[in-house]
Order: C-alpha cells, then sequence, then structure tokens
C-alpha cells in the first residue's frame, strides 16, 4: 500500500475513533495526515469509501496473520492457540480501529459494508470450524456449531479487558482459552447429551450479529431526532428538566463510547407528549435500548 493511503487511513481511524464518522470531515484527516483534501480524494471516492476501505484495510490484514500461522510446523491446537493469540494482540496494538469499529459498525449505510461484515462472520466460523475438526476429530462434528458460538464467547469474554488496556499475558491468556475449551470439549462427549444448535440456527444467528433491520438507523437520523425533540421541548416553557435531559443525552452520544444505560435513563425522562414518541424511538432504536 501506498505510504500516503495509508497515512490517510490511519488519520481517519484516529478521528473517527475520538469523534465520530459523522463529526469528521475530510478536510479535517487531510489536516491531520498534512496533505492536501484533493490527495485524499485521489486516493478515495468519498469519506464513506474511505470507511469501507479501512475495514478492507484491517480485515485483510489480521485475515493475513492469521493464515501465515497454517504455514507454521505446529500441531492443529498449537495453530490455533497462536491465531487466538493473534487476535489477542491485534485488539491491543489496534486499539483505535477497534474503538472506530465498535462505534461506526451499526451504520451500516453502505451495502457493501453489509456484505464484508457477513463475509467477515462466516469467514471466522468457517476458521474455527475446520480448527475444532483437526484439533478434536469428526467425533466432535455434531457439536460443530455449538462449540463455535463457545470457543467464541470464550475469547469475547476477555476482549473488553485488553480493549480496556488490562494489563494480560496473551500467550498464556489463549492456552488457558484452549485448555478450558478441552474440557468443554471432553464433557460434551462424555455427556452424550444432544446438540442444541444445528446448522440453519446458528448461520441465522450469524446474520443477526450483522444485520439488525433491513432499513437500519444512521447517526444522521438520530442527530435530526435530537434536534426535532428540541424544537418539541422548546415550544413550551415547562420543559427545562427535560431539555437538560436532552442536553445530557446529546452529549452522551457523542461520546467515543455512549453508554446505553445513560442514553436510556435520559430517555426516560423525557415524557408526556405523545407527539416526542417517535424522535425517541428512532434514538433507542440506534443504540439497541427501550425507548420508556
Amino acid at each position: 500500500m501506498k505510504e500516503k493511503k495509508k497515512l490517510i487511513i490511519e488519520s481517519a481511524i484516529k478521528l473517527f475513533a475520538e469523534n465520530g464518522f459523522h463529526n469528521t470531515s475530510v478536510q479535517e484527516i487531510a489536516n491531520h495526515a498534512q496533505m492536501s483534501k484533493g490527495t485524499v480524494y485521489l486516493y478515495f471516492d468519498s469519506k464513506e469509501d474511505l470507511l469501507l476501505k479501512i475495514f478492507y484495510y484491517y480485515y485483510d490484514s489480521i485475515k493475513n496473520k492469521i493464515n501465515s500461522i497454517n504455514k507454521l510446523q505446529l500441531t492443529p491446537k498449537e495453530k490455533f492457540t497462536k491465531q487466538i493469540m493473534i487476535q489477542f494482540e491485534e485488539i491491543h496494538d489496534n486499539h483505535s480501529f477497534f474503538t472506530m469499529f465498535m462505534r461506526e459498525q451499526a451504520l451500516t449505510f453502505h451495502d457493501e459494508l453489509h456484505t464484508l461484515i457477513k463475509k467477515m462472520r462466516t469467514d471466522t466460523l468457517r476458521w474455527i470450524e475446520n480448527s475444532i475438526l483437526d484439533i478434536y476429530g469428526s467425533e466432535v462434528q455434531p457439536y460443530i456449531y455449538d462449540l463455535f458460538f463457545i470457543i467464541e464467547g470464550l475469547a469475547q469474554s476477555y476482549f473488553k479487558l485488553i480493549f480496556d488496556q488490562v494489563p494480560l499475558n496473551f500467550e498464556q491468556l489463549a492456552h488457558f482459552i484452549i485448555r478450558r475449551f478441552d474440557d468443554v470439549v471432553q464433557g460434551l462427549l462424555s455427556s452424550g447429551e444432544q446438540p442444541f444448535l444445528h446448522a440453519d440456527m446458528a448461520l441465522s444467528g450469524l446474520e443477526c450479529s450483522h444485520h439488525h433491520s433491513e432499513t437500519p438507523i444512521t447517526f444522521e437520523q438520530v442527530t435530526n431526532a435530537v434536534n426535532e425533540l428540541k424544537e418539541k421541548l422548546a415550544e413550551k416553557n415547562d420543559n427545562e428538566d427535560m431539555l437538560s435531559s436532552l442536553a445530557v443525552l446529546e452529549s452522551e452520544m457523542n461520546e467515543e463510547t455512549p453508554r446505553p444505560i445513560v442514553i436510556q435513563s435520559m430517555l426516560a425522562n423525557i415524557k408526556g407528549d405523545p407527539a416526542l414518541q417517535n424522535s425517541k424511538k428512532i434514538i433507542a432504536d440506534y443504540f439497541r435500548v427501550k425507548s420508556k
């Protein structure tokens, strides 16, 4: 990748993580990268195109690192352990990207972004599925989808600690997780219990995890909903408390990592007029909280 293009991507990641996608302009990205706005457009068609290319850039980078482990002369379990460790290292080393990812993955305004996130989830399923079968053999095939969600859940339980910069030994952690997964596999096989998940359920779960509605809400719609609430509340003189709650809500939703409990609490304080409900629902649906 050309150095200028890489610099633009790194500048955009930092600014998107700090300020959010909609609150960052192409000019600000250009200024941060110390180049002209025109130069940015030489490499990217739009800000949306830049966001999409960022996802591709990091997806390809992580995928290549994980795939490179397969070329090493290691046992299947040793390979899988190292690949899990790589995931931990990537979260630690690319804090800004993962901050941006968690903040902007809900902004599904781009069909290609939908497709990429679906591919990421499907590729992860296939990689883990193949790794489990290589390690434990065909005996675990009936449990493959349950085991996928269990190992993914084990790893993701530690992602937040890593993201929060808690000092951890990633190699030791990866080995610890694999040992616990050994226990799970042995327990399932010895129990003779029927699998809980089948293919349709698992694949449906993967689909739902990245695509929550056919008409996803954008951050711009949320901003418009907040402005509508301001206008409606300002029409009456006895709404100072609700306007204060709305100000707190607006401040919170522009934080690096908005806290759902704060959003929900502030929405609960805005009540009374039925005309407010539609705007409240837009905000609540975006942040996946209750509107009442």
